[in-house]
């Protein structure tokens, strides 16, 4: 082998090293090969994880970006069969060799002619692709050509799963990182919620304490406020929706919407937030677990509250429409939260509650600057008129 080459190869670890990720360190690879053998181009194919495909990419600055990602059957062609034996082959006159796999000519215009083909293994076992260096401009490859292409796929197979040895404890890593974040969250969430209704349980237990006509209001306060904490804990530990236990029974809509809009004043009684009632003139009925959807929608509200800018309004009410009832909040000015893993995990109480429910949160974000938030709940088939609306 030319002493040329053997500086080449005995420089290669470094180059190719020095990449900072799979795509840079193929492209190097292919740049490098392509003008040491005097190719008109050079091709890398990966083993996807399943095996039967290969990821397709091409060092070629006219077609590189339709080429790059594209897949192919794993079996297909020539370097199906380099792959599947880890041998190395010349194949002299492509167009006539039956194994030869045309598509990739057929989409590319590219006229292959004669094919150097190496495997890229790990210890000659673990399988990582193959590489196909394409029509040697100054004649058919030769065995030194092959010498050399063997060495160099050694090098390049070692990057590459180096490669993505790192990219797979990075992945690992960041998964660790959201865990633990998802972890910080509900723990802080949980911390909150809790805070009263133990400090309501202090006072139904204090005999110091007459509560008198509050003692109603305050249990009821501390069930909804247990019952959150509940359905986080049940939501961050990743459970089916069926794991809660609801105990589901007809209700009245119209009181639930005058409890968790009194919830909202009470809320927002310091801020400059406006809100609309809309509550129907007639009753609508729902079988759902009443304390459970209750906590929902105040984890909801106080996202909503949460999110409202000064001088806006929060619109919260329920219409029904094909049995189907419509429990929304429209915020007419909100702080946008363009992170969805940020509201992903600020709703996923409410999220677990209405998937209990078969239900869904719709959160939509309109160009006007409202954001509206549904849940969609079954409703009794009866006649109702339209909204009244009504200012706090």
């Amino acid at each position: 082998m030319k002493s040329e080459r053997m500086e080449f190869l005995a420089r290669l670890p470094l180059l190719l090293n020095s990449a900072m990720s799979e795509k840079q360190v193929i492209e190097l690879a292919l740049e490098y090969l392509s003008k040491e053998l005097q190719a008109e181009r050079a091709t890398v194919f990966l083993l996807l994880a399943d095996e039967n495909e290969l990821e397709f990419w091409a060092l070629d600055h006219l077609c590189r970006n339709s080429l790059r990602s594209q897949r192919m059957p794993a079996s297909a062609g020539i370097v199906g069969t380099v792959i599947r034996t880890r041998k190395a082959e010349i194949v002299d006159d492509a167009q006539n060799d039956p194994r030869f796999y045309k598509g990739i000519d057929q989409e590319t215009g590219f006229v292959t002619k004669n094919i150097l083909c190496i495997p890229l293994t790990i210890h000659g076992k673990e399988r990582l692709g193959a590489i196909q260096v394409l029509n040697k401009t100054t004649g058919p490859f030769n065995e030194e050509d092959l010498d050399f292409a063997r060495l160099f796929a050694d090098h390049v197979a070692i990057a590459i799963h180096n490669n993505q040895l790192v990219y797979r404890l990075q992945s690992t890593v960041d998964s660790l990182e959201l865990a633990a974040m998802q972890f910080r969250k509900s723990f802080n969430f949980i911390s909150q919620s809790l805070i009263k209704p133990v400090s309501n349980l202090e006072l139904l237990v204090d005999a110091n304490n007459p509560l008198g006509n509050d003692k109603t209001g305050l249990l009821h306060d501390t069930l909804l406020g247990l019952l959150t904490v509940q359905c986080e804990l049940y939501s961050s530990s990743q459970l089916p929706p069926t794991a809660l236990s609801i105990k589901k029974r007809t209700v009245a809509i119209n009181p639930m919407l005058r409890r968790i809009s009194e919830y909202i004043r009470q809320s927002i009684s310091d801020k400059k937030i406006e809100l609309i009632l809309e509550a129907p003139q007639k009753e609508i009925i729902s079988k759902v677990s009443v304390h459970h959807i209750e906590s929902a929608l105040r984890v909801i509200a106080d996202y909503v509250v949460g999110s409202s800018c000064d001088n806006s309004s929060i619109t919260f009410g329920a219409s029904l429409q094909e049995e189907i009832i419509r429990l929304y909040f429209i915020n007419s000015n909100s702080n946008r939260h363009d992170n969805l893993a940020f509201e992903s995990n600020t709703l996923s109480c409410a999220e677990f509650v209405a998937r209990a429910h078969g239900s869904e949160i719709d959160l939509i974000h309109h160009s006007n600057g409202e954001t509206t938030i549904s849940i969609l709940l079954p409703g009794a088939p009866v006649n109702i008129s339209n909204h009244k609306s009504v200012n706090s």
